[in-house]
């Protein structure tokens, strides 16, 4: 087994939310990407559809091998919003043309549907590689004050 130290590690090399991805052909086409809000007018909140876009940059000596991912969205009070964890594995070989050294990318997109909030809060979006939390990023909750009616007219 070879030493960990000389290993170069796996990166991630993307990690955001849209509101629509998907990943084709080793492209990746995205609707409104790169935010970290979401506005509610009330709780519970139930977001219809959000993906989460990751990017791995697998080194040559860790292609061919079998990993394990993972996307959890937690609150840190409560725990996981999930019923369990998202994932899957990826093995990637070696493109053709690539050289030794060369690195693969490979491209996981994570749709989530109906994803329930039940307060204003910080909420983080874990991913694992391999059984370590290898990256996160923050989502903010945020409720908008509904305005207040009270009858009287504007002055003009």
């Amino acid at each position: 087994m070879q030493d960990t130290l000389l290993r170069p590690p796996i990166k991630v090399r993307s990690l955001f939310l849209a509101d629509h991805a998907e990943a084709f052909n080793g492209k990746l086409y995205v609707t409104g990407g790169c935010w970290d809000k979401i506005f509610v007018r009330e709780f519970p909140a139930k977001h219809p559809h959000l993906s989460v876009v990751t990017q791995f940059s697998v080194p040559w000596n860790e292609t061919l091998e079998r990993h394990a991912f993972e996307v959890d969205v937690r609150d840190d009070e409560v725990g996981s919003l999930l019923p369990e964890a998202i994932g899957g594995e990826f093995e990637v070989g070696h493109a053709p043309g690539a050289r030794p050294g060369d690195e693969s990318s490979v491209l996981v997109v994570f749709s989530l549907d109906n994803l329930e909030f039940a307060r204003e809060a910080h909420y983080r979006v874990a991913l694992s590689l391999d059984g370590q939390l290898t990256d996160s990023l923050q989502l903010h909750v945020v409720q908008i004050k509904q305005p207040s009616v009270t009858g009287r007219r504007p002055a003009e």
